[in-house]
């Protein structure tokens, strides 16, 4: 292989880390019916990649918020990449990342903390 394309060929690798774009690109695990919104007849092609933007942004909210999230992407991943290589998911995975749920779970997430931080101003306070 020529040194150009090697370095070509590494670096899409290295942006897309070790996906299977095969498998689910949320758990990485096989079986069950898988979606892509790349295959969606009747859309437009900003309308699809619209779809990969908005689970890219709620996903990179929890991870932002210090959320544990289970899914095998790394941080680095684009919507763009996920549009390119066609990424797929299971409806359930997918269903994790749906902007109520997000905002449901950023919510919790503020909420837990904001009273850890409260107890533990009110232990500080009363020791003083």
């Amino acid at each position: 292989m020529k040194p150009f394309l090697h370095f070509l060929f590494f670096q899409k690798k290295n942006m897309a880390g070790d996906i299977d774009w095969t498998l689910c690109v949320i758990c990485q695990k096989e079986g069950g019916d898988l979606k892509c919104p790349t295959s969606w007849f009747g859309q437009t092609a900003a309308r699809k990649l619209q779809v990969f933007e908005t689970f890219h942004t709620n996903l990179h909210r929890l991870w932002d918020a210090g959320i544990i999230v289970d899914t095998k992407l790394p941080k680095h991943i684009t919507a763009k990449t996920l549009f390119d290589n066609n990424a797929k998911w299971h409806k359930e995975c997918h269903l994790s990342f749906a902007t109520s749920k997000v905002e449901k779970r950023l919510k919790a997430h503020k909420k837990k903390t904001t009273r850890g931080t409260t107890c533990s101003d009110a232990t500080s306070k009363k020791t003083t």
